[in-house]
């Protein structure tokens, strides 16, 4: 009795290594970047916010684009991860012991719509970290030692952005 030689049993995914590592090389750059992201706006959050300062987030889930205040995400998520990762700062309110160097930190908050930096030590020299919040709608500026020629620089760089003293 002649034995036939089984047929190789044909695997339904057959893949390369170079078709995985393709993907897998881009899943790891986009949660790379969003990682980043939403360090850079932690801890630019926590140097603004200091001591006395508050923020509030968009909580606005960008699939359905409805409003979820608080958030959706589980709680036990937003716990171990953090809200960064899900959420962006939209309001931040400025502690008393910010300078014109603690601003530096704020090209992180592109989404930034408001911004109260009263009654800090901020300067015009430090105003110049603010030209590149192109979503900034309201500026609030009292208490602070700024000078009318720190803010006619700004309105021309933040036309959309109302600045008040």
């Amino acid at each position: 009795m002649e034995v036939k030689p089984s047929k190789p049993r044909r695997r339904w995914f057959q893949f390369s290594l170079r078709t995985i590592l393709i993907p897998t090389t881009i899943i790891a750059v986009l949660l790379g970047w969003w990682s980043h992201k939403a360090r850079q706006q932690r801890e630019a959050v926590a140097i603004l916010k200091g001591t006395d300062g508050q923020v509030r987030y968009d909580c606005r889930l960008p699939w359905t684009g409805k409003m979820c205040n608080p958030p959706e995400w589980p709680k036990w998520l937003l716990d171990n991860v953090g809200v960064d990762y899900f959420t962006s700062a939209e309001l931040l309110s400025c502690g008393t012991e910010v300078t014109d160097g603690s601003l530096e930190h704020l090209k992180g908050l592109t989404t930034l719509q408001t911004l109260s930096l009263g009654r800090t030590q901020v300067t015009d020299a430090g105003l110049k970290h603010l030209k590149g919040l192109t979503a900034l709608q309201v500026l609030w500026l009292g208490g602070t030692h700024v000078t009318d020629a720190g803010v006619t620089q700004l309105k021309k760089a933040l036309p959309n952005c109302k600045i008040e003293r």
